[in-house]
């Protein structure tokens, strides 16, 4: 028998369970993993579905004992926080300048100085990390399940809702977007409608930005720049962190080699200040400095366009080096594996404490060794002791030690990044292709050990999505086929994840962007035919069943050549294509192929196995959709007992066939029976995905009750459901969605004859 690959990743990690804690590598994990066959399940609490959101909380903990040399701009917001000035405050300046620290501090001091302590700090890096705060601000300020739908699907209503809502809240509240980039994803992209950056009388809107350029601002916003150090202050940040390393004049040529950039010289402090500290002096750490030249052995200042960079760089490897010295050998190949991932958004920890992290190189050119998660528990701690990455929360999971997540400062590993793809370049044995096998493994293991078809794991894939679409932009390229193709099927299963988590539109965008690296693979290549697969079917959810069927053809010609008529994904495919004709008209010939599906299926994973019952689903409904009710009924009362019992009752594949004989019921007119399991089920969907699944909008169960309701007489009723549920997709979908669109069909005078 095969073993459960997430069971074997268990077994290896309890080899480390004397030093690292239980709750954190074992316990944890079992709670949020889900394999039907090898445990029972845990049954889901109210939110266990919903989308996580994200923190709102700073992290303040990374604040430096007092911020020097900021004080004008600080006692300015200070003023501001008190009497609101009206418009947008942007701190900009290049990357390592200390932004974040000025909002940070004004943070701080907004919620431990005021009686209106509210505060909300967003991290906005990129699309994804956006919308996540903006739906946990949403809740917070108290907005209805509809509205942080909208507000996640990012429409124009909600970003109106959004701002009511804020004038709403008591005055005096501050909201911080860090790490904005990129203007237009606050601005949005389209003329003359307002994004969601907009000023206010009632509270004070801050933004940090590598962006100073007004003019793309616009006119709401004083872009502020926030400049090097001066000498004075910079000396003083050193003196800050190590107060017992020196003279000031020493300290003042530090921060002149330095060049009084606050990241480098953070980095200086930690390292001179640290329990590892080899230059326990400001004079041993800038001979040390001088001594390497640049930022060591190789000749790295022509890597980098931008100054902050090659400051940076110049300091954070002789933290590495002295981490190294220290017998934490793999703190330089850490570092550069955690900066192939999505600079500024957090990485859980879990990730890292995968098998494939005994792969991480130590030493050049060949020196192997086994990284185990007691050395993965140490590396990560002399890094986060060095400031060299932060720590913080996912907020998923349920405890802190299941959440635990590290975040990589932008310019460290921006520089990093380039440090690695173009010493690779010139250097093949360099070990850089090793870190980028390592990271894409890694996310291979981590997103392919969950399950996309389960609720109870999306929240873990919204957590890694990013990552592998940072790999896919950054690293995609550099690989070889072997290690393309595994990331490849990482996308696959994160494209599958959005489909069925209701993101169709998302997951086809990103099958597209993983299939345009895929023109050097073969054809019939297995990741490529996951990849065209799971686009064919984000297509067919979209509504466009006949290309979904035409791309699903090749494919499972292909999958019966290359992988045989009974394996798993050739049934997958034969099963979708199936469904594709049903819904383009053809119920008995889809019913025909998917009891043979069936049958394979029993036959390779048992009766009980969830792609089993999925096919038993789907059959029904093909039967019920040629009038033998009876039959239909007795299967989908089968699979959902089988499904309650096996993935549990708030899974969402049981919530599907309890939602698909609610269907059938209306059909075969028992507009009562239908009417009642559809009110129950709109119920516990409501609760459990706090409307932000998608079909909790769309026209499925609350178009289906406002057909039971008018096949009971009850017109009046169906015409006032419908209207709500156009009302609320109007405003979380959009008035040109198809689901809407479809709402507004169902509303013309001849529904209500």
């Amino acid at each position: 028998m095969d073993v459960d690959p997430f069971l074997e990743r268990v077994s290896w990690i309890s080899a480390a369970i004397g030093v690292v804690p239980v709750g954190i590598l074992v316990t944890s994990l079992i709670r949020k993993r889900t394999r039907s066959s090898a445990r029972e399940l845990v049954e889901p609490g109210p939110d266990w579905a919903a989308s996580p959101g994200a923190s709102l909380a700073a992290p303040i903990g990374s604040l430096p004992v007092r911020v020097r040399g900021r004080s004008e701009v600080l006692r300015s917001l200070r003023s501001w926080l008190r009497r609101p000035p009206g418009r947008v405050q942007v701190l900009a300046g290049p990357g390592g300048v200390g932004k974040s620290t000025v909002a940070l501090e004004t943070f701080r001091w907004a919620t431990e100085n005021r009686r209106n302590n509210s505060a909300w700090w967003v991290r906005a890096h990129d699309a994804r990390s956006l919308s996540d705060g903006l739906v946990s601000l949403a809740r917070v300020l108290g907005a209805n399940d509809v509205d942080v739908a909208a507000i996640r699907a990012g429409t124009g209503a909600a970003k109106d809702r959004l701002w009511d809502l804020l004038e709403r809240a008591d005055p005096g509240w501050l909201l911080v977007f860090d790490n904005v980039d990129d203007p237009c994803l606050l601005l949005g992209g389209v003329a003359d409608e307002p994004g969601w950056l907009r000023s206010s009388k009632r509270g004070l809107v801050l933004v940090t930005s590598r962006c100073r350029s007004r003019r793309r601002w616009g006119r709401i916003v004083d872009v502020r720049q926030i400049d090097l150090l001066t000498a004075s202050d910079a000396v003083d940040v050193l003196i800050d962190a190590a107060p017992d390393a020196g003279s000031r004049e020493d300290a003042d040529l530090l921060a002149d080699r330095l060049g009084h950039l606050p990241l480098a010289l953070r980095l200086a402090g930690a390292n001179i200040s640290s329990r590892f500290a080899r230059w326990q002096s400001f004079k041993a750490f800038t001979r040390e400095l001088d001594r390497t030249g640049a930022v060591g052995a190789l000749d790295r200042d022509k890597l980098y366009g931008d100054y902050e960079r090659v400051v940076v760089a110049r300091t954070w490897e002789l933290s590495l080096d002295l981490l190294t010295d220290e017998g934490v050998p793999q703190a330089r190949d850490m570092l550069r594996l955690l900066s192939r991932y999505a600079a500024g958004v957090p990485i859980p920890v879990d990730l890292l404490r995968l098998r494939p992290i005994e792969s991480l190189r130590v030493g050049r050119p060949m020196c192997v060794a086994e990284v185990n998660a007691v050395e993965v528990s140490q590396t990560l701690r002399g890094l986060a002791e060095l400031c060299l990455v932060d720590e913080c929360s996912t907020g998923v999971g349920g405890d802190p030690e299941s959440s635990q997540a590290l975040v990589v400062h932008p310019v460290v590993a921006e520089t990093n990044r380039t440090l690695l793809d173009e010493v690779g370049q010139e250097s093949p044995g360099s070990g850089t292709d090793e870190i980028r096998r390592t990271a894409v493994n890694l996310i291979h293991s981590g997103v392919n050990s969950l399950r996309f078809d389960d609720n109870r794991e999306w929240s873990w894939f919204e957590q890694l999505a990013p990552h592998v679409r940072e790999l896919l932009a950054t690293t995609a390229r550099h690989l070889d086929d072997e290690y393309l193709r595994r990331l490849l099927e990482a996308a696959a299963h994160v494209a599958a994840f959005l489909v069925w988590s209701g993101h169709e539109t998302k997951g086809e965008k990103l099958a597209d962007e993983a299939l345009s690296f895929a023109a050097r693979l073969s054809a019939d290549d297995g990741a490529c035919l996951r990849l065209r697969h799971e686009r064919a079917w984000a297509i067919g959810r979209n509504g466009r069943w006949d290309e979904a069927a035409e791309e699903l053809r090749p494919v499972l010609i292909a999958r019966n050549r290359t992988l045989g008529v009974d394996h798993p994904d050739t049934l997958d495919t034969r099963h979708k294509l199936a469904w594709a004709r049903g819904k383009l008209g053809d119920w008995p010939a889809t019913e025909a192929e998917l009891r043979a599906v069936r049958e394979v299926r029993i036959r390779v994973l048992g009766d009980e196995h969830p792609d089993t019952l999925h096919t038993l689903c789907c059959l029904a409904w093909a039967i019920a959709s040629q009038a033998r009710m009876a039959e239909a009924e007795a299967a989908y009362h089968h699979v959902i007992e089988v499904r309650a019992r096996v993935l549990g009752e708030g899974h969402v594949e049981t919530w599907d066939a309890r939602h698909s004989l609610a269907e059938a019921f209306v059909l075969h007119g028992r507009y009562a029976d239908a009417e009642f399991l559809l009110r129950e089920l709109i119920a516990a969907r409501t609760r459990m995905l706090n409307l932000e699944h998608p079909e909790t909008l769309d026209v499925r169960p609350r178009y289906w009750l406002a057909l039971a309701l008018r096949g009971q007489g009850k017109r009046r009723a169906a015409k006032k459901e419908l209207e709500r549920l156009l009302d609320d997709q109007s405003r979380a979908l959009g008035v040109s969605h198809p689901a809407t669109q479809d709402t507004l069909r169902q509303l013309s005078p001849s529904f209500f004859r």
